[in-house]
């Protein structure tokens, strides 16, 4: 029984440590806007900070990866000028 309840949990932490090679993994597309990079932000108070930056591709996508996971709370979108475009 106790061999079994070992290789389950063996089994569970290699899974997990499979799965979290990625933290976080956003992916947003905006028409309009090819080849421009962008910033993932965060509030904390009133102030504004940013935690990531991302390049578009010719069709407007682009891919926020980190492999830190993202704490809870209100996420931004933001040109390179710093240019708010809308949170979520």
């Amino acid at each position: 029984m106790s061999k079994r309840i070992l290789l389950l949990l063996t089994a569970i932490i290699f899974c997990k440590l499979g799965f979290s090679k990625d933290a976080y993994n956003i992916s947003i597309t905006i028409k309009g806007f090819k080849n421009r990079n962008f910033y993932l932000g965060y509030y904390y108070g009133d102030k504004q900070y940013l935690r990531d930056s991302a390049k578009t591709d010719i069709n407007g996508k682009m891919v926020f990866k980190g492999s830190k996971p993202l704490e809870g709370g209100v996420y931004l979108i933001a040109t390179a000028e710093k240019s708010l475009l809308f949170d979520f």
